[in-house]
């Protein structure tokens, strides 16, 4: 299976320290648990991983061409709790988390603000 990238976006975005440490850690456990689920269960020959900032946080999709997964019934079987856990990573941290079905494949997006949601701070990009 091959991986792509893309991380589109000002070049003052690249620090990762842009990103609060919690929202960080939230954004890439999000995407760690997305791309175990695609190992595991999509039978895919590529993902694509897109990271989009932009003012306001910072929007994550990782797409596959693999044999998809129902959105109408997202809720985790026994003993499987990723696709829960990654919903309420993204909205702990203020944002959202959806998953579309395509014609091939499906795409976990996720959106988490640059706030902290603890603190309420914001990173300001340099």
């Amino acid at each position: 299976m091959g991986l792509s990238t893309d991380g589109g976006g000002p070049a003052s975005y690249d620090d990762p320290a842009w990103l609060p440490a919690v929202v960080r850690a939230q954004a890439v456990r999000v995407a760690k648990e997305a791309l175990i689920n695609v190992r595991k269960h999509a039978r895919a020959t590529s993902v694509t991983v897109t990271v989009r900032p932009d003012a306001d946080g910072v929007q994550v999709a990782v797409t596959d061409d693999g044999v998809g997964v129902d959105p109408s019934n997202l809720r985790s079987a026994r003993g499987h709790r990723g696709l829960v856990t990654m919903r309420e990573r993204a909205e702990i941290a203020g944002g959202w988390c959806r998953i579309d079905r395509g014609p091939i494949g499906t795409t976990l997006a996720f959106w988490m603000p640059r706030r902290d949601p603890v603190t309420g701070s914001a990173r300001q990009p340099s």
